[in-house]
């Protein structure tokens, strides 16, 4: 009855809107929960997600699994039971936040990253749902932070040279506009004392890294003047691995099959803007695209 009351309480409404998502998106998911309320299964199911997101607030080092494959389909659409098991914990999220004095601004854009994820599934299956819900899990546990422009995450790199792994900032680019020069120095600079301020268990931290499909240097030396290639020029990278998913994925808002390569009809691809000419040219060329491994000293973000 409670987590019924809480589904149907009017302030829910309020919360998708902090969310961040989309007017499209939002009347879907009230229809959600309206259905959800009236099924003791789906309840029922809503309930363990929510004593497993709970339990994982405010542990960024927890591993333990949330969301399973049975989660992943719903008669009412994708992801609909981890959706609204996010929604109902963001509150504890930003409560957690503000205990350790963590501004709300910042937890407001790192808990945005739902409506983002949301809008990224309508962009490419076609109506509103939630495949990357686990994804999600590193929003809620303190994980992850959304810091001006870019996303850092709280985890663990051998940062291609290092015997073992110590923490590292890993930079994460939503999908939020371009990547200005400006932005991003601003971005470095926050989260070069942020995290250590924030999370002192953590102690220092000494690298950013980033794994990317956008730290390709093919892409980069086919846009030699582009925001992207002055991102891609501050990393020193030392892991490369074809990935053409994610290009389509990331560039074009297409899932392509499981272990496709390379797009067939490389013409019926939009090339509205120059980062998808640019992939297409690289496809074009008979290259792949890369997903790289870089890094930079957090020393830099203070400079």
């Amino acid at each position: 009855m409670i987590l019924r009351d809480s589904l149907l309480d009017p302030r829910l409404a309020d919360e998708l809107n902090l969310l961040a998502l989309r007017e499209e998106d939002r009347d879907t998911v009230v229809h959600w929960v309206r259905e959800v309320a009236a099924h003791g299964d789906d309840l029922a199911r809503v309930e363990v997600l929510l004593d497993r997101l709970r339990a994982r607030v405010g542990d960024p080092a927890s591993r333990e699994v949330v969301f399973e494959l049975c989660d992943t389909e719903h008669r009412l659409g994708r992801g609909v039971l981890p959706l609204l098991a996010l929604v109902l914990t963001a509150p504890a999220v930003r409560e957690e936040h503000a205990r350790r004095d963590i501004p709300s601004q910042v937890s407001d854009a790192s808990l945005a990253d739902l409506g983002q994820q949301v809008w990224k599934d309508r962009q490419v299956n076609g109506s509103t749902g939630l495949h990357n819900q686990v994804w999600l899990t590193r929003v809620w546990s303190g994980q992850l932070l959304k810091l001006g422009r870019l996303q850092f995450e709280l985890t663990r790199s051998h940062v291609g040279m290092l015997e073992s792994p110590v923490p590292v900032l890993d930079i994460h680019i939503d999908e939020s506009g371009p990547l200005y020069p400006q932005e991003v120095d601003d971005s470095l600079r926050q989260a070069a004392t942020f995290f250590e301020d924030h999370f002192p268990e953590v102690g220092p931290i000494d690298w950013f890294t980033c794994r990317s499909w956008l730290l390709d240097p093919g892409l980069a030396w086919r846009m030699p003047d582009s925001n992207l290639a002055d991102f891609a020029r501050r990393f020193t990278l030392w892991e490369v691995e074809e990935k053409d998913r994610d290009a389509l994925y990331f560039g074009f808002g297409m899932e392509p099959a499981v272990g496709a390569g390379r797009p067939d009809d490389l013409a019926a691809l939009p090339a509205d803007t120059s980062l998808r000419r640019a992939v297409i040219e690289l496809w074009r060329d008979g290259e792949h695209a890369m997903l790289c491994s870089g890094r930079i000293p957090v020393i830099s973000g203070l400079i």
